[in-house]
């Protein structure tokens, strides 16, 4: 199998959207990219049309899932901090490597709209970076028995019962943020701020049309936001006209 590339990821993006009729008569398609991807088996013709097969859609997944449409290959020579054109059009700094350990929210952070505004106001991300440290850390509730049976941490029962009720208070914290932001807004929310799920895996998922994801965490993000008591201004209205309007997410 050889390495895939960023138009590649895309043709498969395109055929697997279950409401495109992608024909290989398009003119806009790269015929050499088609013929590529049909010899390694990740398309089909099916009533011609183009169609993925159960290899393409494992590879296309295994892609989004890696954030591998949504940041320039490890090998890129594009450095630090250059600006680049994304598929969504919004102009974007190479990630940092800090940046990519925080995973697609400390990526998308570092983002731009043409006009230069940045993608998520400062308020949104300490909210969805607030969500994903609460979320983290209320997951140890679900093996500190295991963990305390097994190793010999200084403390005894006191301190395994503060850490079990500190755990326990953020999963509190967790469930009342996502009833907050309700559950039209909350599933983007977590599946890209607590599951670390890039914005085209999202979309690809829930076949959503592109930059929907974006506009619906923004939205959720701004909520977020309110339920932690940060104020959140007009701009981030600004942001989001940027994107394709919330109604068609639904």
């Amino acid at each position: 199998m050889t390495e895939l590339t960023q138009p590649m990821i895309r043709l498969l993006r395109r055929a697997g959207a279950s409401q495109a009729s992608l024909k290989a008569s398009d003119p806009a398609l790269d015929m050499n990219l088609l013929r590529s991807a049909r010899a390694q088996g990740y398309i089909d013709d099916c009533r011609a049309s183009l169609k993925l097969t159960a290899l393409g859609r494992r590879v296309l997944k295994k892609a989004l899932s890696e954030g591998l449409l949504e940041a320039p290959h490890p090998l890129s020579r594009a450095g630090a901090g250059q600006v680049i054109e994304g598929s969504d059009r919004s102009r974007a700094s190479v990630p940092s490597e800090e940046a990519s350990k925080k995973g697609p929210l400390g990526w998308l952070a570092g983002r731009q709209n043409p006009d230069g505004a940045p993608l998520l106001s400062r308020e949104q991300v300490v909210a969805g970076e607030t969500l994903q440290a609460d979320y983290e850390f209320g997951q140890l509730t679900r093996s500190l028995r295991s963990n305390w049976r097994t190793q010999n941490v200084g403390g005894g029962a006191g301190q395994e019962k503060d850490l079990t009720s500190a755990a326990l208070s953020a999963r509190r914290r967790t469930e009342q943020a996502l009833a907050a932001i309700g559950p039209e807004l909350s599933g983007v929310v977590v599946d890209i701020c607590c599951f670390g799920k890039g914005l085209q895996q999202v979309e690809f998922e829930r076949q959503w049309p592109a930059r929907t994801a974006r506009v619906v965490l923004s939205l959720g993000l701004s909520s977020l936001a309110r339920h932690y008591g940060m104020s959140v201004g007009a701009s981030d209205q600004k942001r989001r006209c940027h994107g394709v309007s919330a109604d068609s997410a639904t």
